[in-house]
């Protein structure tokens, strides 16, 4: 894994057309946490992730990976350092699952240290840790919407970027890889990377993450601790939402239970 870098953005603005898509928006992710990012759709959240990953620019506002203007960064070393898999990833050639996720490798074709072998022990670690190694040569589109998602985090891992960026990566997951692949994330973390993850389950983000950022109407209401943010007047008002919560083992959940109707 690369070293993990701080990413920070400040005051970032983007409109399209008349409509304020994000409004003075101010995020960092430091190496050794998760975060979510949340809110309801058309928030902003995918638009922010994919300025942090340097695909889409802002029309104001900075964005620094570490002590650099992510536009100063050369794409290659930039596409080491981030990791991104946006929400609508997909691959639309006839390739394996071996071949897709060594896609994930090919900002080290350039690097004198790399060598095949070390790519193939990324490609083979990535598939391992997401359970698709015995997928290895079956077609890509020959998969279900769950298991093509197993395999596009597989190729965000091979990577071996310092902070990884995701927009919804639980979506579409049946429950025991919702759980395997937040608990993957939070290793990740403690391996030293950043993480950012786009997530509307509330209750894994209230689990899993160690810090969260509410985004509405493209603006953040609140950013902190997953118990500070997620309150019953932020659920109400952002969610228009009731939770039911609880702690079990020690540690405490929430549970969207019904709509606000009041």
């Amino acid at each position: 894994m690369n070293p993990g870098l701080r990413i920070t953005a400040e005051n970032i603005c983007l409109k399209r057309g008349e409509r304020a898509v994000l409004d003075s928006v101010e995020f960092n992710v430091v190496p050794g946490e998760v975060v979510g990012l949340l809110g309801p759709n058309g928030a902003g959240k995918s638009t922010l992730l994919s300025i942090l990953a340097g695909v889409a620019r802002p029309d104001s506002g900075v964005v620094s990976l570490g002590t650099t203007h992510l536009g100063q960064w050369a794409a290659p070393a930039r596409a080491r350092a981030i990791g991104y898999l946006p929400q609508h990833a997909d691959v639309y050639w006839s390739l394996t699952v071996w071949n897709v996720v060594a896609l994930g490798r090919l900002p080290h074709r350039d690097q004198p240290d790399n060598t095949l072998e070390a790519d193939h022990q990324a490609i083979e670690q990535a598939l391992r840790r997401t359970e698709m190694l015995d997928f290895a040569e079956r077609p890509f589109n020959s998969l279900s919407g769950g298991e093509r998602m197993r395999v596009l985090v597989a190729r965000l891992l091979a990577v071996g970027a310092g902070l990884l960026l995701a927009d919804e990566p639980v979506t579409g997951l049946d429950p025991y890889y919702q759980l395997e692949f937040m608990d993957l994330f939070v290793d990740q973390a403690a391996g030293g990377a950043g993480v950012v993850l786009v997530l509307h389950d509330l209750a894994l983000a209230a689990r899993y993450c160690s810090r969260l950022v509410l985004l509405n109407a493209g603006t953040v209401i609140a950013a902190g601790a997953p118990a500070e943010v997620l309150s019953d007047d932020r659920l109400h008002e952002v969610y228009r939402i009731d939770a039911v919560r609880g702690v079990y083992g020690g540690q405490p959940f929430l549970v969207p239970w019904q709509r606000s109707l009041s």
